[in-house]
């Protein structure tokens, strides 16, 4: 039988072994570097290069009697993560479209995201002037969801890869000095814009 170092308690081990178990060890490699106290049962610990503030720290005890807690915490916002990526009622709005879930539903962050590459894109080829960022949503909304080219109705829950979902069309395309101004855009299905690729007499809409 051995004494552990730490405790004073007998244990079966192996000649070398000097505590009885991780705990003992951690406690007394703690006490022999302590440089802080601890802030919950103010023993002594070694802090080391760590971010909390003296004051804050806690010894290996303290932190599983207050695992419960941290653990609690953590899965309240991971569940809160988790239901603004589904889109379930968090008490927030979007701030687009004002539908319950989270700041930016899914349909209007991707709706973004697309209209901010469509900017980066027209920034890379020249535009002439950059004009404020109008996403495909807000831009159905204006044109009351109709395709200026076949004036047909835009269905706005179709995937956006669809041949008949909703796109911006430059009536003065970006190759011939156009800009992506809310004047210089129309909604248009997918089909329809890349029939008419740069070419048409849309241009005139501009006029009057």
């Amino acid at each position: 039988m051995k004494i552990c170092e730490e405790c004073q308690r007998e244990f079966r081990g192996r000649a070398s072994q000097r505590f009885c178990g991780s705990q003992c060890r951690y406690r007394f490699r703690d006490r022999q570097r302590a440089t802080t106290p601890c802030a919950r049962c103010s023993a002594p610990l070694h802090s080391g290069p760590g971010s909390l503030p003296d004051g804050e720290r806690l010894c290996r005890p303290c932190r599983r009697i207050l695992a419960p807690e941290t653990r609690a915490k953590s899965r309240t916002r991971r569940n809160l993560r988790r239901a603004q990526r589904r889109g379930r009622s968090t008490g927030r709005l979007c701030r687009s479209c004002g539908a319950p879930g989270s700041l930016r539903c899914p349909p209007c962050r991707r709706d973004r995201m697309r209209a901010l590459w469509q900017r980066k894109n027209a920034k890379r080829r020249g535009a002439a002037a950059l004009g404020p960022v109008i996403s495909v949503i807000q831009l159905g909304d204006r044109d009351r969801w109709r395709c200026h080219l076949c004036r047909r109705k835009v269905d706005r829950a179709l995937h956006y890869q669809h041949p008949m979902a909703g796109t911006r069309d430059h009536l003065v395309p970006i190759v011939d000095g156009g800009d992506d101004s809310p004047a210089n855009l129309r909604l248009a299905h997918r089909s329809c814009n890349s029939r008419r690729q740069a070419g048409g007499v849309v241009q005139l809409m501009l006029v009057g």
